[in-house]
């Protein structure tokens, strides 16, 4: 039993994917398919982004809730503290009675 390594191209002239051993790489054969000659490359990948849409969008939406949480707490504690300094500031003017 071999224990070569198969890798899959394709023809350069039918697309059709061919399976062969290593050893033969870069070597030119008749297509299984339309049995003209063709060498024998490696598949190029698909071009696929790097980081998927899917995380890019999740990724996005994550950052305005925590953006949004942080002005939210900024404001709550602007609001606090001009609440306590209402509380601790002394009556400017109590309103005087006028009885006369």
């Amino acid at each position: 039993m071999s224990r070569t390594k198969k890798l899959r191209g394709d023809c350069q002239h039918c697309g059709m994917p061919i399976d062969f051993p290593a050893e033969i790489i870069a070597t030119s054969i008749p297509c299984p398919h339309c049995k003209k000659n063709t060498e024998l490359f490696l598949t190029q990948p698909l071009d696929t982004p790097v980081i998927p849409g899917k995380v890019l969008l999740w990724t996005v939406i994550t950052l305005l809730i925590l953006v949004a949480g942080f002005l939210g707490s900024i404001a709550a504690l602007n609001r606090a503290k001009r609440m306590a300094d209402e509380r601790s500031a002394p009556a400017k003017n109590p309103p005087e009675s006028s009885a006369k």
